[in-house]
C-alpha cells in the first residue's frame, strides 16, 4: 500500500547556463585536390541544382557556389543560394 507524502529536496543546485555558439572550423577550400574539386562541381553540384557544368564552374569561380572541406577527402559541404548539400566521399 502506498501512502502519499510530501518530500523536500535535500539540496538545491542552481547553475547559470549561457548559450555558446557552435563554431565549425572549415578546412581551407584551396586544400581540395583538383580532381576532388572537379568531381564535386561537375558530378554533384551541377546536377543537384540543375546547372550546366560551365554554369557550375562560373558560380564556383565567382564565389556564389562554395565548397567547404569538413573532413579532408571524406566530408564536404557545398553551398549555393543558401542551400547546403552535405556530401561524403563514399557516396560516389
Amino acid at each position: 500500500m502506498l501512502l502519499g507524502a510530501n518530500f523536500m529536496p535535500v539540496s538545491e543546485l542552481r547553475v547559470n547556463v549561457e548559450p555558446t555558439p557552435v563554431v565549425m572550423n572549415f578546412v581551407d577550400a584551396m586544400q581540395l585536390t583538383s580532381t576532388t574539386r572537379k568531381r564535386l562541381i561537375e558530378q554533384h553540384a551541377a546536377p543537384h541544382w540543375g546547372l550546366s557544368i560551365a554554369q557550375a564552374w562560373s558560380l564556383y569561380e565567382n564565389g556564389t557556389l562554395t565548397i567547404h572541406e569538413i573532413v579532408p577527402e571524406v566530408q564536404y559541404i557545398i553551398e549555393y543560394e543558401g542551400i547546403l548539400e552535405i556530401l561524403l566521399s563514399g557516396e560516389d
